[in-house]
């Protein structure tokens, strides 16, 4: 095995430590972040700050916002902040995600605000999915942080219906109607029979999944039955299964 070899399986300890919150390794742990190499002592810092040490969590956050550390070592860094589940580190994933010039760690950046699930992260979050030139990647770790949210803002359901109606990424078409299930009114049910409709099976399957999650009209069920004669099994069943929903949810 050679050293770098060794460094991983080293890490890969660290990280479990870190996971179990074993309190007798904490020692060690506070010696690795002095005497380790730079990526054993980050996994020590990110083990140390899921037991609750605050000086280690500020230790992972300066090296996720310090631009002058290695880029894989950032993106760790920013990774280990939404393991931990940090609200305090909102600002700082929320610059992050607003930093044009860290196409890789704006993806992190978005993954671990999914993981925060925090509402003030909702300013950031939307400006990312308003931009079309974002990747596909992080614009779904951007859904996902708004669906686990949730928002009562316009601003918010337009956002996502715009991706639903115009991206051109079918992941990301398929992103939005997921994200827009945990909406309801007018506006987004419409987007979601219209998506009834979209080229790619699998939007068509997650919005039929997603009128099933919340109280919708007449409209919407209509538009659920017609999908029963999909040419793709899986939105068949989809479609079937949301009118069983729907029906659970009562008037």
């Amino acid at each position: 095995m050679d050293s770098e070899e060794s460094e991983d399986v080293r890490s890969q300890l660290i990280w479990a430590l870190g996971c179990a919150k074993v309190k007798s390794a904490i020692p060690t742990l506070r010696r690795i972040v002095e005497q380790g190499s730079a990526r054993e002592s980050l996994e020590a810092s990110g083990a140390l700050a899921k037991m609750g040490f605050d000086d280690a969590l500020a230790r992972v956050g300066d090296m996720a916002g310090d631009k002058t550390v290695d880029v894989d070592l950032r993106r760790r860094a920013t990774e280990l902040i939404g393991e931990t589940g940090a609200r305090t580190m909102v600002p700082l994933l929320c610059g992050l995600l607003d930093d044009d010039a860290l196409f890789h760690n704006r993806q992190y950046a978005a993954k671990a605000l999914m993981q925060v699930a925090d509402e003030r992260a909702t300013p950031a979050i939307l400006k990312r999915l308003e931009d079309f030139g974002t990747d596909p990647l992080t614009l779904c770790y951007c859904m996902r942080a708004l669906a686990r949210v949730r928002p009562r803002r316009a601003r918010a359901t337009q956002a996502l219906c715009r991706l639903l109606q115009e991206h051109p990424h079918y992941g990301v078409r398929s992103g939005a109607a997921c994200a827009l299930g945990q909406y309801d009114g007018p506006v987004a049910e419409q987007a979601l029979i219209g998506a009834l409709s979209d080229p790619d099976s699998a939007v068509r399957r997650a919005a039929a999944t997603a009128l099933g999650k919340c109280r919708r009209t007449e409209l919407s069920k209509a538009a659920l039955e017609a999908a029963f004669h999909d040419d793709v099994e899986a939105v068949r069943l989809a479609a079937k299964r949301a009118i069983d929903a729907q029906s659970k949810l009562g008037p």
